[in-house]
């Protein structure tokens, strides 16, 4: 199972600073998500220029507000920018509320998924899917908070404010309904060293391929989160 981190910024800087991070921590793959900071795809090309041995993806880039002649061309180029097949490109449907609220528009990353759920209906799915289609066996990447600490309650109380919105984005609350979790803290990933890895290594269990790591906490927390994050890494590509 591939170990890679989500990264961020408002701006590109940012992003270039938090890439340069984990490819030091260890890790070689970083997913942006599609927001309101940056264009995803071209941040990506500044910064896997300036950083060229780790490899990007988008976690997710919506499908509506592009049209896929357009969304092609910039994955191309993107693509050619990095060179080496390092881009892995993430696209999804986005929310009502963004597609149709914020865009005017009508209208498989996981993200808030329990292991239980993905275990249970989201990976038998797509990999039957696949099956059918006589296709080869499905990328499956299970994206969930994660952080190292002493203290779990003060994370879990962090997370719950600051993922607070997807308990209320309809996708994202019946996959929490579904697992029988009152909001977004029930499947953060939190505790010592052992218990994270061993959680983190139990999502191939349930048929992840990869683990799209979003660390939360103080900025010690997820400077050690990132730490561990990196060994798994390493120790996962020589597995």
């Amino acid at each position: 199972m591939h170990i890679g981190v989500m990264v961020g910024g408002s701006g590109v800087d940012p992003v270039v600073s938090a890439v340069r991070a984990a490819a030091d921590a260890g890790l070689r793959r970083c997913w942006l998500p599609q927001v309101f900071s940056g264009e995803a795809l071209t941040v990506i090309a500044v910064a896997g220029r300036e950083i060229p041995d780790i490899d990007f993806g988008t976690a997710v880039i919506p499908t509506y507000p592009r049209h896929p002649l357009v969304l092609a061309q910039q994955a191309l180029t993107t693509s050619a920018a990095l060179g080496g097949g390092r881009l892995h490109l993430g696209i999804g449907l986005s929310h009502q509320i963004v597609i149709e609220g914020m865009l005017g528009m009508d209208g498989t990353l996981t993200w808030m998924a329990a292991p239980r759920i993905v275990g249970d209906r989201i990976a038998p799915s797509i990999t039957a899917a696949a099956e059918a289609a006589g296709r080869p066996r499905p990328r499956v990447g299970v994206g969930l908070p994660v952080a190292v600490t002493t203290d779990v309650d003060a994370v879990l109380e962090r997370a719950a404010a600051s993922y607070a919105v997807y308990g209320t984005l309809p996708s994202y609350k019946r996959l929490l309904d579904e697992a029988g979790l009152d909001g977004p803290a029930g499947v953060v990933i939190a505790g010592d060293e052992d218990e994270v890895a061993a959680r983190i290594g139990a999502l191939a269990d349930v048929g992840a391929t990869e683990f799209l790591a979003s660390p939360i906490g103080s900025r010690a927390v997820r400077e050690e989160t990132l730490r561990l994050l990196g060994t798994l890494s390493r120790e996962a590509a020589v597995s």
